[in-house]
């Protein structure tokens, strides 16, 4: 399947990538889950920006440097190189959440470690899978399974996050929907499969 060349002409699909961008779940998804371990406040926010610190910096420096070389992450063979980076930092935090003793953050830190192969594996042998659309639903997920989305507003609130975000997706045409509804698949196995082991 070739790679669609992005279109962002759609200002408001364009925004929300950027408003539900995997970076800014990650770090809301943390914030929300060190807000249930057994920490100060100040213990936490410690905790927050030393792992978004770990995940973010060393993705972002990949894709300045992809980009320097003409590569771009929409394009589906540019992206182990990233890929490989960020299952790096996520292994980094693994080790970290662990050995601080925090288990609901080490079930998340395991998810991740476990979609990124998943998303290697589909994206080398067929298409791109939709990193924006995997993080919505894991993310969705992963809160529910922890008991920090429990009410019907916070569940429509989810569903939302996640119906807008493939929306968007498809809309600036940086995936197709299979390519978004494989994001889900792939994040919604990648939670059943690890949080079992951990909770």
């Amino acid at each position: 399947m070739p790679d669609l060349i992005p279109d962002n002409s759609n200002k408001i699909a364009y925004a929300l990538g950027y408003i539900f961008h995997p970076f800014v779940l990650g770090v809301v998804g943390i914030a929300a889950v060190l807000s249930q371990e057994k920490l100060t406040f100040s213990e936490a926010a410690s905790w927050l920006i030393t792992l978004s610190l770990i995940l973010i910096v060393p993705l972002v420096s990949m894709i300045q440097y992809l980009k320097r070389q003409e590569k771009y992450t929409y394009q589906r063979h540019s992206r182990t190189p990233f890929y490989l980076t960020g299952w790096l930092a996520m292994l980094t935090c693994m080790g970290l959440v662990i050995w601080r003793d925090l288990p609901q953050l080490a079930a998340c830190f395991a998810s991740l470690l476990l979609w990124v192969p998943l998303q290697v594996i589909i994206n080398r042998t067929w298409t791109k899978v939709s990193a924006h659309s995997a993080v919505s639903v894991g993310f969705t997920l992963g809160l529910g399974w922890l008991g920090i989305i429990h009410t019907p507003w916070l569940y429509a609130g989810a569903a939302a996050l996640v119906l807008l975000t493939a929306w968007a997706r498809i809309m600036t045409r940086n995936h197709t929907l299979i390519q978004v509804v494989l994001g889900w698949i792939v994040a919604a196995l990648s939670i059943l499969l690890t949080f079992p082991l951990f909770l």
